[in-house]
Order: C-alpha cells, then structure tokens, then sequence
C-alpha cells in the first residue's frame, strides 16, 4: 500500500484527527460525515475512520498509532437521541450552537422535522442567534422565515453582518 505510512502515526486520534487520513474524525461542518462509523480498537482505545481502519488493515495487524496488535475492533455510530427535534429547537432558542453542530453531525435533520416557523432556523432568527442561523443555512435549513430575516439583515448591514444586497437577494 502506497497510501498507508508502514511507520508509527505522529498524530492521535485525542484530537479528533484519524491517523490514517488525517481527517476530522467529527467534522461538524460537512453533512457527509453524518451518522459515519468511528473505529475504536483495542486494547489501546485510539480512534479511526472505520473506512481507513479497514484499509489500513489489509496490510497490518497492529494499531496505526500504538502499534500494539488489533485484539477487538469496535464501532461507534453517531445516533441521534430520541428527543432531538426538542433539543435542537430549544439550542436554536438559547443559541447552543454546539449542541447543534453536534445533532446535525450525527444526522439530524436541519430543519429538525417541523413546520414553517417553527424550525431551528427561525427559532434562532426571533432570538438573534445569527451563528445559529448562519450554521442552519449552511446545512440546507429551508425555512422561509429565517431566510427572509437572514436576507434582511444583509441587506440593511445589522448585527454584524456586512451590508451584501447580494446575499440579501439570493436569501428571499
């Protein structure tokens, strides 16, 4: 394997980096690492794509990191928890933007399953949570009202937000 260093990993996964790829393990930013499985062996606990685990071990039998022998490979799968339309609705409302980052990582559906008006989105636009929003829109929130306000506060240039008739058009 070309791709796969045959030496000891400098990198840890204790900082949310996969040793093989060196990608973020929990990208909170990208919806393509929604519900993907995290890789933890065994004995030594370190934590991997399962993706490059298995690539990686194809030609190994040791961790990429410790380099102890792979006894158990275990897998972590980001699940939402039941009640996560209520909790991403409420860090909309307080502007919890981690633990939105969080839901929508592990799968969540950004307009959390509810109605016009009624979505994180415009819960965060009624609060003035504008990270809140922003985060939303970036993640294909699709709620007319937090779009309109968004497209608002572009275009007159308030909290924070730079004055972009731009934006604010594509926004409406």
């Amino acid at each position: 394997m070309n791709s796969v260093p045959s030496t000891p990993l400098a990198a840890t996964s204790e900082t949310g980096i996969c040793p093989v790829c060196r990608d973020d393990l929990y990208n909170f930013e990208s919806p393509e690492f929604a519900g993907r499985q995290i890789a933890i062996v065994r004995p030594c606990g370190h934590k991997f794509h399962l993706d490059c685990l298995a690539t990686w071990r194809i030609d190994y039998l040791t961790c990429p990191v410790g380099r102890t022998t792979i006894e158990v490979v275990e897998a972590e799968i980001l699940t939402l928890p039941p009640d996560w339309q209520c909790q991403m609705i409420n860090a909309a409302k307080v502007g919890d933007i981690g633990t939105i980052r969080a839901l929508l990582t592990r799968g969540a559906n950004v307009d959390a399953d509810k109605t016009v008006g009624n979505t994180p989105m415009s819960q965060a636009t009624f609060n003035e949570h504008y990270d809140v929003l922003l985060l939303l829109t970036s993640w294909g929130g699709s709620d007319p009202i937090g779009f309109y306000r968004l497209g608002e506060l572009f275009h007159c240039g308030k909290h924070g937000f730079p004055k972009d008739l731009r934006k604010a058009q594509g926004c409406t």
